[in-house]
């Protein structure tokens, strides 16, 4: 018998057509990422010669007036609105950066390399407030400070600024206005309000998420809090000396830094202690890590841990905490089950960037933790900002030998930077207590 034959349909079956439409969306995406490719190609053209432009029309410039400018615009050079620039007006080593905002690529040239280079535009060091030793409120470099420690971050996106041997608490606005936010010249010990406080040498500085700020007096060993409002009370200490206990009862040894953490309880570098102090929201001190009185280096149980002139402390995203312990040359660990480990730095004094204990710091006196985990770390002889990933990988992130130059990070001086601290947008600022200034890290 054979079979009866049925006309095919004309239209196509289910199978058909789910690989028509994958063929179709191979070749949109095919399509696109080619006429990606070309715009970017264009983009990458355009910023090229215009960079070429640049170089050539500021090499003219200098040639006439006997130096570089210290804008583009005020060498007459008008930029395409849609590219951005970044200039780095330095006569040594000038350098010319565009950015193409429209397809993301970088490109700089330096005066000893005639063709644009792709890649990422260089980080710059400026200087973002003060000048020579004193103590004067003004706008950025006419403002002075005296031996800056210690650098937080306000609520307003401002700065505040530990300027210890003027023995004030600084505040800089968010346009860079320098004032005094409490204390005054006149060592002292007083609550109060504002410039009616007196402080004595304040050292390190932690704000919590209500915005009041926490000090570090080192030379009469006391934790202070300021308000918003700027009014000045002592929560713990009274006197020289180690004791644990509630609120006055307590005793430190010229403690230097101060962390808090998101529950509101306060972690205290007692440096000449050789310990870790916790101050609970009720104002109970207890030694948190570390044998008072007992100069080393050991990893373990906190209790039977040793530091040595541990100087910086910070609160990480998982409740850690990072002990710069400074003339151990290492960065610790205090992990929430209470042991301490060495997390970066191999104890020799030096500068040397790597992964974990394969690096090297020398004298690290603070740390500052970014929301990504990134800590950044004041490493004071070496006269260097250094950045250390989650990972454990050590960098230098800007600073060479000590002096003081503004430029890129590659050659930038810093002169004893103590105090640093990240804005969620990846913007470093600086103290440096022998330059007497704040510093600013960025893309420019």
């Amino acid at each position: 018998m054979i079979s009866k034959k049925y006309p095919r349909s004309s239209g196509f079956t289910l199978v058909e057509l789910l690989i028509v439409i994958v063929v179709i969306v191979i070749l949109t995406t095919i399509a696109a990422v080619s006429y990606n490719t070309v715009v970017n190609d264009s983009h990458s053209s355009v910023a090229k010669s215009n960079l070429t432009d640049v170089y050539s029309q500021l090499g003219t410039y200098a040639l006439h007036n006997g130096g570089y400018p210290s804008t583009l615009e005020a060498a007459g050079i008008k930029m395409d609105p849609d590219t951005s620039y970044y200039y780095i007006p330095n006569s040594d080593n000038s350098g010319y950066c565009l950015a193409d905002d429209n397809g993301g690529n970088q490109f700089y040239l330096t005066n000893t390399l005639n063709v644009p280079r792709a890649g990422d535009c260089p980080l710059m060091v400026s200087t973002w407030a003060g000048s020579t030793s004193g103590s004067a409120d003004g706008q950025g470099t006419s403002a002075q400070f005296n031996e800056p420690t210690s650098i937080v971050l306000a609520p307003d996106g401002g700065l505040y600024v530990a300027d210890y041997s003027n023995n004030e608490i600084r505040k800089i606005s968010p346009t860079g206005y320098v004032s005094t936010f409490a204390g005054s010249t006149t060592a002292g010990y007083a609550d109060g309000q504002g410039t009616a406080a007196t402080f004595d040498l304040p050292g390190g500085l932690a704000i919590d998420s209500a915005g009041n700020l926490y000090v570090a007096d080192q030379a009469y060993s006391l934790i202070r809090k300021i308000t918003p409002s700027g009014n000045v009370t002592t929560i713990a200490g009274w006197g020289y000396g180690y004791a644990d206990g509630n609120g006055k009862n307590a005793r430190f040894a010229d403690p230097w830094d101060v962390a808090v953490d998101p529950n509101g309880n306060l972690y205290v570098a007692d440096t000449y202690n050789e310990v870790i102090r916790k101050i609970d929201t009720s104002g109970n001190v207890t030694t948190f890590a570390g044998i008072a009185g007992t100069a080393g280096y050991v990893d373990g149980p906190a209790a039977s841990a040793e530091f040595n002139y541990p100087a910086g402390v910070a609160v990480a995203a998982d409740g850690s905490i990072y002990v710069a312990d400074q003339d151990n040359n290492r960065i610790r660990k205090i992990d929430t089950s209470g042991n301490v480990t060495t997390f970066a730095g191999s104890g020799a004094k030096s500068t040397v960037d790597g992964v974990g204990t394969a690096a090297s710091f020398a004298s690290p006196h603070s740390i500052s933790i970014d929301a990504a985990g990134n800590m950044y770390v004041g490493d004071e002889y070496s006269h260097r900002v250094r950045k250390i990933t989650p990972s454990g990988v050590v960098a230098t992130l800007a600073g060479t030998t000590e002096g003081y130059l503004d430029g890129p990070s590659t050659i930038a001086q810093f002169d004893h930077p103590l105090g640093v601290v990240a804005t969620p947008s990846g913007i470093v600022y600086v103290v440096e207590r022998a330059n007497n200034r704040v510093r600013v890290i960025q893309y420019q």
